[in-house]
């Protein structure tokens, strides 16, 4: 999906280049491209002079998504209706995988058009706008830039929807908007980032337990550490000593989070340091001879830490 817009080019440009060498054959007296052959070549380089290009099929699929109205909370849109908006939005996330297709669906206008299903009274398409915005965000400064806007509404949406999926997308989003993006970084924390993040902590759905640890260890340094509350240390604390779920993700999550705490903000680590000691040296036996060596890495990294 990457290079299908230059293969598209590469494929048209050899069209020609087959065409024009048949009508320098013709010129210098060459043996000719038979009769057959030479109409094939021309239908298929009119074919694909004609048949619209992938950016017009992702304008066709946002002016899809635009065309539909948002309709009073508690009503229903119909399932035919539905079913052509997520094949819309289907259609979108295909296209901009490719990351020039991305930057195109910033040009067109998409932010708002996403936005504009963050109210959105069906779920499904709500957490679909926000898989799009951030796969859109997803490793590139100028859409980050583009979709940052978005960053207050999608942190309200998070922190007040039920919905686990629509959770998980939103906080997918703010992730791929904000990591290795200072601007957006700092819009989120202050826009209760860190607030939302404990929110998601403390919440019983185990992907934004997932989501969150991982997004809080990718954000944990010096230039945040004013924003990082006694409640989250408190929270990763618990969270590492007592994984919910008795889950391997959340524990090994957990862990890789608590060691970008302990680095960003060690003086706050002075209340856990001994029972937090105990739980890694205990896990680090339990590591040993397991595939987790990564983990185990972090567990001896946390306790030289607490050593220092």
């Amino acid at each position: 999906m990457a290079d299908s817009s230059s293969s598209r080019a590469n494929l048209e440009a050899i069209l020609r280049w087959c065409l024009r060498k048949q009508d320098e054959e013709e010129s210098t007296g060459t043996t000719p491209m038979d009769r057959e052959r030479q109409e094939w070549l021309k239908g298929a380089l009119e074919a694909m002079c004609s048949a619209p290009s992938e950016t017009d099929l992702m304008k066709a699929a946002l002016a899809v998504l635009q065309s539909h109205h948002i309709p009073p909370p508690g009503s229903d849109i119909g399932e035919d209706t539905k079913n052509a908006m997520l094949k819309a939005f289907d259609e979108v996330l295909y296209f901009i995988e490719d990351l020039d297709h991305a930057k195109d669906l910033m040009k067109l206008g998409g932010v708002a058009v996403m936005m504009s299903y963050f109210n959105h009274p069906n779920r499904d398409l709500c957490a679909k706008a926000c898989e799009v915005m951030g796969t859109s965000a997803q490793n590139e400064e100028y859409c980050q830039q583009a979709c940052q806007p978005a960053i207050p509404q999608l942190v309200q949406l998070c922190m007040s929807c039920d919905d686990e999926l629509v959770k998980v997308k939103s906080l997918y989003a703010i992730s791929c908007i904000v990591r290795e993006f200072p601007p957006g970084l700092e819009v989120f924390m202050e826009n209760k980032g860190m607030e939302l993040l404990l929110h998601c902590l403390v919440c019983e759905y185990e992907k934004v337990i997932i989501k969150a640890l991982f997004l809080l260890r990718s954000i944990s340094n010096k230039t945040v550490s004013s924003y990082i509350t006694d409640d989250i240390i408190r929270q990763v604390v618990h969270i590492t000593m007592t994984p919910p779920y008795d889950d391997i993700n959340i524990r090994r999550h957990s862990t890789f989070c608590l060691l970008s705490l302990v680095r960003a903000v060690p003086y706050k680590f002075s209340s856990h340091r001994a029972r937090l000691l105990e739980t890694l040296q205990d896990r680090q036996q339990s590591l040993t001879d397991s595939n987790h060596e990564d983990e185990l890495e972090a567990c001896w990294k946390i306790v030289d830490l607490f050593s220092k």
